[in-house]
């Protein structure tokens, strides 16, 4: 049985910095051949494998850089690691020149080729995964073929890093990736400006704590409310908020429609309140509290209850009763006297208002 790839890793550094103090040079000689040969029996996962053949590679390269490579296999071999640079020389360079031979590593590329067959066959099989999961997330705004693509990646993503010794089955391994792959391009895409996936899962934090918050509460949380809710600080907030805001074409959306409206028409109406609308308010408001002063304390009691005046909700005449220790008619007869007070005196201007 094959040791762990990490582990015979160690004990190749180990066995290296202490080879001249400990005198085992036989045992450093006999782990490197049993590294060499180790993936013969492919017990690593595709990214072990392409690090360990990496490293066999770079020790080469440092170690026969003066003797010219006959191998095709080895030189186009030789050429992957130095465009991709996986492992750096000198982690490779802890492997004695006497092992590595021309052989050795002609048989470690070898494997890599099977093993990259091999991949390519467990993918293919494994295609059919990616349509029954892509056609759960059909008929959003992504075509199907879309969604198969992202989840192609996701597969050969799970190729890379399934590792058999843990026992999982592949398809419930490759599951996970294939619909990570398919819910982040969702996301993606669903955004005409693109966010970092990070914080799509901020924003999406956010909003969660501000529907608990509704929910207990029952109104709109204030940004310091929603901060200390969600556990954030108020700059976290702050940026969410900022970001997650949606983007609207200012043009219509179908031009060729001479009925259509484009959405900048109303920007200005939808955005900002004219400074005529303000003074309107203010005056209405001013004018209510004049016609609230003329009235009885209970009559003004009733009234502001009913209505929902002074930041108070809105009351049945059955609760403002409970409230006075009055029957529900009696608080009846106080409203309609009340608002025919209110209508003797300041009915005209009222009227002006609506």
């Amino acid at each position: 049985e094959v040791d762990n790839l990490n582990e015979i890793k160690s004990k190749l550094f180990a066995l290296k910095q202490n080879e001249a103090k400990n005198n085992a040079d036989h045992h450093f000689d006999a782990l490197k051949q049993k590294l060499a040969f180790a993936t013969e029996q492919f017990p690593f996962a595709f990214d072990d494998l392409v690090q360990l053949v990496d490293t066999f590679m770079c020790a080469y390269q440092a170690l026969k850089s003066s003797v010219p490579v006959k191998n095709d296999c080895i030189v186009k071999r030789l050429n992957i690691v130095n465009r991709h640079k996986h492992c750096s020389i000198n982690h490779g360079c802890c492997l004695s020149p006497d092992p590595v031979s021309e052989q050795a590593i002609a048989s470690l590329v070898t494997a890599e080729s099977k093993w990259l067959d091999a991949r390519k066959q467990l993918a293919t099989a494994n295609s059919g995964l990616v349509l029954f999961i892509a056609n759960q997330y059909k008929g959003g705004f992504m075509e199907f073929e879309d969604l198969v693509q992202e989840g192609q990646t996701g597969l050969l993503k799970a190729v890379d890093k399934f590792d058999y010794r843990l026992g999982f089955q592949f398809s419930t391994y490759a599951s996970y990736w294939i619909r990570q792959a398919i819910s982040r391009s969702l996301t993606r895409s669903e955004r005409v400006v693109r966010l970092p996936f990070g914080q799509m899962s901020a924003i999406s934090k956010v909003y969660r704590a501000k529907d608990d918050f509704i929910m207990r509460h029952g109104h709109e949380p204030t940004r310091q409310e929603l901060a200390e809710f969600s556990e954030l600080s108020l700059e976290e907030i702050n940026n969410v908020l900022a970001i997650s805001q949606n983007v609207v074409p200012l043009e219509p959306a179908d031009e060729d429609d001479d009925e259509a409206v484009a959405p900048i028409n109303f920007l200005e109406q939808n955005s900002y309140q004219h400074a005529f609308n303000k003074m309107a308010d203010s005056e209405l408001h001013d004018l209510i509290q004049d016609a609230i002063s003329g009235l009885s304390e209970r009559e003004a009691q009733v009234i502001c209850s009913r209505f929902g005046m002074n930041h108070d909700d809105e009351m049945t005449f059955q609760e403002i009763g409970a409230q006075l220790n009055l029957t529900r008619e009696r608080v009846r007869q106080i409203q309609v006297a009340a608002l025919n007070k209110i209508k003797n005196s300041y009915g005209e201007e009222l009227m002006s208002f609506l």
